[in-house]
Parts: structure tokens; sequence; C-alpha cells
């Protein structure tokens, strides 16, 4: 079985990319992002095998994933 690498751009970077999407535990904490995705499928399923993460899109909107309480 192979696996795909997923793309990782470091915590410093709090600017996203237009048209991307970020797998962090909060938006305003860059240093807990784990991944950043051009396709949404693959960043639900990252937030999938990593519950306590959300996807937000480039102006830090939740999209997916738990929230806050």
């Amino acid at each position: 079985m192979s696996r795909k690498r997923i793309r990782y751009i470091g915590p410093e970077t709090m600017k996203i990319p237009t048209g991307f999407f970020c797998v962090r535990k909060e938006w305003q904490k860059a240093s807990t992002q784990i991944g950043l995705f051009k396709s949404l499928d693959m960043a639900i399923n990252c937030v999938d095998h990593n519950p306590e993460y959300s996807v937000f899109d480039d102006a830090g909107k939740r999209l997916y994933g738990r929230t806050i309480e």
C-alpha cells in the first residue's frame, strides 16, 4: 500500500494562499497547523484522521471539524 505525501507549509506561514484549505486546531494558532491543501476533500480526510483539528479556508472560516465550546 503506497502512501501519498502531504505538502506541508510550516506554522510560521500565517497567510494562506487563496484557494487553499488549512488544517489546524485553531485559526489563530498557526503553530498547530498540520497541513495545507488545495483540495477540500483532502483536508477533510486529514481531519477525519485527526479529529482534534479543523479545516479553515484562507479567510479563517471554519469549514469542517470540531467546534469550540
